[in-house]
C-alpha cells in the first residue's frame, strides 16, 4: 500500500479529481483518512491527503474506525487517539 502512495504522491500538477475521477477521488479521501489514522504522524497517507486534498480527512471514516474497539484494540489505539 506504502509503494502505491508513493507512486500516486508523485504525480504533479493534477488533483484527485483529475487522477481519479468521480467518485474514487472521494475513495482516495476516505482510504487516506483510514490509513492514517492507523500510522505513524508524518506518513505518506498523510502527505496524500495534504498535497491531494488540501489536508482534508473523511470525517465519516474517522467517526466511524473511533467507534472501532476492536480495531483500536488491534492496532494497540487508545480510545481518545487524534491524528491531528
Amino acid at each position: 500500500m506504502i509503494e502505491c502512495t508513493v507512486v500516486v504522491l508523485n504525480i504533479e500538477e493534477r488533483s484527485a479529481k483529475e487522477v481519479f475521477g468521480l467518485p474514487d477521488n472521494m475513495k482516495l479521501k476516505s482510504s487516506m483518512t483510514l490509513f492514517e489514522y492507523i500510522s505513524e504522524a508524518g506518513s505518506v497517507f498523510t502527505l496524500v491527503l495534504d498535497k491531494f486534498l488540501c489536508g482534508e480527512r473523511c470525517e465519516k471514516t474517522l467517526q466511524y474506525w473511533k467507534k472501532c474497539k476492536v480495531i483500536n484494540l488491534f492496532f494497540n489505539l487508545p480510545e481518545s487517539t487524534s491524528i491531528y
